[in-house]
């Protein structure tokens, strides 16, 4: 039996995304209406999986309506991510003519970690769109898949019918009610591979993405290091020819004036010599270094 559709409802369906095609060959359930129920689970089990086909749509559409918004709001982060890129590049330039090794190692540290930042939103904007490609995908496959089960409905009505002996149409043939659930199922299974394909692509656009987030989240903690260093040692190099870090346990963090030495002997001696003339440091314990000048190398004690 072959539906016959109206010119206004055809033209509609042409003109109109809300029209869905569904079958081309149907059977009135009217003409089944006597059957027992027993005799009706082939239909009953379609029916139903008409209806979990239906949800799957449902979550497909909200999950496009999610995507959607991520990905306006990967959109808006990718553009706010290389104002920063201008902005750090700006300020490098301006460190660059001002000589200060300071300032431009912290304008290339920020240069790098916005860069880095920048990279990161844009994966996140591929990642998003992709995500939205898989929930179009998944509408597809919803759609494919009521048509499969509508297609299924109409050949277990039509296989009842014939085995009741019932003729819904002069032309009536099991065949193509069989040929019509087969077709219809292989399209819902060609949707759904592109479906999962899809998704594949969305895991491993996120899979970069979390990649890159990582790497961001370390040269954020390297500036931040650098920046802020610990309690009393230096972010950046003295002057040329000076110790970029200070000595160990309470020494100098720099050198002394020309001449003088570095760092200071060991326990309690002296850090530095005394006038011209007498030793750098004393004699092992609290014994005079060398006589005052003139006198002998060793005096006897006075009588």
């Amino acid at each position: 039996m072959r539906t016959w559709i109206p010119r206004f409802l055809l033209a509609a369906c042409l003109l109109g995304p809300a029209c869905s095609s569904g079958p081309k060959y149907k059977i009135d359930d009217m003409l089944l209406a006597d059957v027992a129920v027993s005799e009706k689970q082939g239909m009953l089990s379609a029916q139903n999986e008409i209806n979990q086909a239906k949800e799957e749509l449902n979550k497909a559409q909200s999950d496009l309506a999610t995507a959607e918004r991520d990905v306006s709001v990967a959109d808006s982060e990718l553009g706010q991510a290389k104002l920063e890129v201008s902005k750090a590049k700006a300020d490098l330039e301006l460190a660059n003519g001002s000589k200060d090794l300071n300032r431009i190692n912290q304008a290339k540290g920020k240069l790098t970690e916005v860069e880095l930042a920048r990279d990161v939103a844009d994966a996140k904007y591929d990642w998003q769109k992709q995500r939205r490609r898989h929930a179009k995908a998944l509408i597809e496959a919803a759609e494919e898949h009521i048509n499969s089960a509508s297609s299924r409905y109409e050949q277990e009505k039509a296989r009842l019918a014939a085995a009741k002996g019932k003729q819904p149409d002069p032309k009536f043939n099991v065949g193509e009610f069989d040929q019509q659930a087969n077709d219809a199922r292989g399209k819902w299974d060609s949707a759904r591979a592109y479906a999962d394909k899809q998704n594949t692509e969305a895991l491993q656009l996120e899979q970069q993405y979390n990649q890159l987030n990582q790497k961001l989240a370390m040269q954020r903690g390297m500036n931040n290091a650098q920046s802020n260093p610990p309690s009393g040692q230096q972010a950046y190099p003295p002057p040329s020819g000076q110790p970029s870090y200070p000595p160990p346990g309470g020494q100098q963090a720099y050198p002394p004036p020309s001449g003088q030495p570095s760092y200071p002997p060991p326990g309690g001696q002296q850090a530095y010599p005394p006038p011209s003339g007498q030793p750098s440091y004393p004699p092992p314990g609290g014994q005079g270094g060398y006589p005052p000048p003139g006198q002998p190398m060793y005096q006897p004690p006075p009588t």
